[in-house]
């Protein structure tokens, strides 16, 4: 077996802590998409444009 060295040791703690973010943002991006092809998002000037002290 395989004994690696500190740069292939770092390279993989990197790829570690970076593929979950990654997984997760991807997650939210295929949420707000099929989101948008069902048609549930709201108008951006609906909610831009709403009373003060009102909430969507």
């Amino acid at each position: 077996m395989k004994v690696l060295n500190t740069k292939q040791t770092q390279h993989v703690a990197g790829g570690l802590f970076v593929y979950p973010i990654m997984w997760f943002l991807e997650e939210l991006v295929i949420a707000g998409l099929k989101d948008l092809f069902r048609g549930d998002l709201e108008d951006l000037g609906r909610i831009e444009n709403r009373p003060v002290g009102t909430r969507p």
